[in-house]
């Protein structure tokens, strides 16, 4: 059996593969499109806006979408939380 880290680490790098195929040189600013795209693309496939997503997630709009955007990761609660929701373990 998993831990709690191990399954958000491995939901992490499901989610945002770009941990294995970016260049090390990259900043965190260079890094963030791609980071949207994921998580954007996998909330729109779900079929949830992004309010829905907050409401879901316990946090309000505007701290989703700085999630969304990579402006900030989010706690390790709201990884699990999404891990939940998108089914990935």
């Amino acid at each position: 059996m998993y831990s709690r880290f191990e399954r958000i680490f491995s939901f992490v790098i499901v989610l945002f593969p770009l941990f294995h195929e970016r260049d090390v040189s990259a900043t965190a600013q260079e890094r963030r499109p791609h980071r949207r795209k994921n998580l954007q693309a996998a909330r729109k496939a779900a079929g949830l806006t992004q309010q829905e997503m907050a409401d879901r997630l316990g946090i309000g709009l505007r701290h989703y979408k700085k999630i969304e955007s990579g402006e900030t990761l989010g706690s390790i609660e709201i990884w699990d939380e999404l891990e939940d929701l998108f089914s990935v373990h």
